[in-house]
């Protein structure tokens, strides 16, 4: 009898545990879907050069880039970050840096 009850209380916690882990890769996938829509709205603010001169649209470019940033950082550990990666994140922030102060002027 008490066998029983150990492995129907397993049974549930396996249950819960699979439950908690399809949650969460569902959303892993919507954040991943959010940063990639922020990217797509970023290259397009970024394709334009009239735009650049748009003080507003450069703050909301900025304003996208550290929110996709954050949403990079919350979706993955800090910690496993390799070296690619943090090449991106610097080129992609001097990149930002160059097109403000093209704004700027």
């Amino acid at each position: 009898m008490m066998v029983n009850q150990v492995l129907v209380l397993m049974k549930k916690e396996i249950d819960k545990e699979l439950k908690l882990e399809e949650k969460f890769r569902s959303l892993c996938s919507k954040m991943a879907d959010i940063v990639r829509n922020r990217a797509k709205y970023i290259e397009e603010l970024e394709r334009y050069p009239w735009l650049r001169a748009n003080v507003d649209a450069v703050e909301i470019a900025r304003v996208l880039k550290n929110a996709q940033l954050i949403d990079i950082k919350k979706v993955r550990d800090d910690s496993e970050e390799d070296e690619e990666e943090k090449k991106w994140e610097e080129e992609q922030v001097r990149k930002w840096l160059g097109m403000r102060q093209e704004g700027m002027r």
